[in-house]
């Protein structure tokens, strides 16, 4: 058997590391012989091995199980749209819109926004309240 090269294998593009006959006293941490002289493979510690041959290479087939989610808020009017506005700690991480973010994205970013444009005349259209604490202060805001 040639000598074969346990990461030229690993690449998830080549099945032949599915082939593979791996060392039985590298899986025990007795083997003293390097790579290149061992005519077994020496599996990396992300290679699944069963029996002594490789059944999976976790590098390969890892991936994300759901797709990261994330929470946009928008604003819209006949001009144009308050710019997107994404829901993220200062780290970068998504968050769940509770009660006290979403007054602060009120209170804190679209008022600014709405004054900063000059909307005089934007309508509160009554929409059902998430919660009353947060709009409490809006039908007067966006007096209609």
């Amino acid at each position: 058997m040639a000598m074969v090269n346990m990461n030229n294998l690993l690449n998830g593009k080549d099945s032949r590391w599915l082939q593979l006959e791996v060392c039985r006293e590298f899986q025990r941490n007795k083997c003293s012989r390097p790579d290149s002289e061992c005519k077994f493979a020496h599996p990396a510690a992300n290679v699944e091995v069963q029996n002594g041959r490789v059944t999976a290479c976790y590098d390969s087939i890892k991936l994300p199980l759901h797709p990261e989610k994330t929470t946009v808020w928008c604003g819209l009017f006949a001009s144009g749209i308050v710019a997107p506005h994404f829901f993220k700690t200062e780290a970068g991480q998504n968050v769940i819109v509770n009660g006290d973010l979403y007054r602060a994205i009120i209170t804190d970013y679209l008022v600014p926004e709405i004054e900063a444009r000059g909307l005089n005349d934007i309508w509160y259209d009554d929409a059902t309240y998430h919660s009353n604490e947060i709009m409490a202060g809006l039908p007067e805001r966006f007096d209609e």
